[in-house]
């Protein structure tokens, strides 16, 4: 008797649990996506795809496990890295250009999400002709120009309104550039 009342139990608690996992998530099909390859499965757990979005729990700087969400819709080859607890798409070149982790070589802008130098950062070390599966396109506000002089632009493969920055500038939003950049090159003499 006790063991058909803890069974019973059981299946009424697992059909709750299931009904307040679907009121969560509104949109499921009841299906699972493939789960991306990428470098993030090294670092992070609890991985779980579905409706082109990939949900994970991942390490962060101070190696604490954090949630951690990206749409693979906007990653063109589906991989997938953790930067700091971040999923984000990994570098990508061909087809026109893209995020390619800021190219190679010593760091000569940083570029930063929110202003007086604070948020989510990128090194950036190169040649940058789209921002897109960077986690940064159109989001930077403030800038640390660490050598040389960079030219910022509002549309990717460096069109749209530009600007050559030779300076820090930790609040973008000052001179209309906040949140609008999404390419951004080294100014060779």
């Amino acid at each position: 008797m006790k063991i058909t009342t803890l069974a019973a139990g059981a299946i009424a608690a697992l059909g709750l649990t299931a009904a307040g996992a679907s009121a969560q998530a509104p949109g499921w099909n009841g299906g699972f996506d493939p789960v991306p390859e990428g470098s993030y499965q090294r670092s992070c757990r609890d991985i779980t795809a579905m409706n082109g979005w990939l949900y994970a729990r991942c390490k962060d700087r101070g190696n604490r496990l954090v949630n951690a969400e990206i749409d693979t819709r906007r990653c063109p080859r589906t991989r997938i890295e953790n930067v700091d607890g971040r999923l984000r798409c990994e570098g990508y070149g061909g087809g026109g250009g893209g995020w390619n982790g800021g190219g190679s070589g010593p760091v000569g802008l940083i570029v930063y999400e929110n202003p007086d130098y604070r948020g989510r950062s990128l090194q950036i070390r190169g040649d940058v002709p789209s921002l897109v599966g960077s986690g940064l396109d159109d989001q930077i506000t403030a800038i640390r120009v660490v050598s040389g002089r960079w030219e910022l632009c509002v549309g990717q493969n460096f069109t749209g309104q530009c600007r050559i920055f030779d300076r820090n500038d930790p609040n973008l939003n000052l001179v209309n550039f906040n949140d609008k950049i999404s390419s951004m090159r080294r100014v060779r003499r």
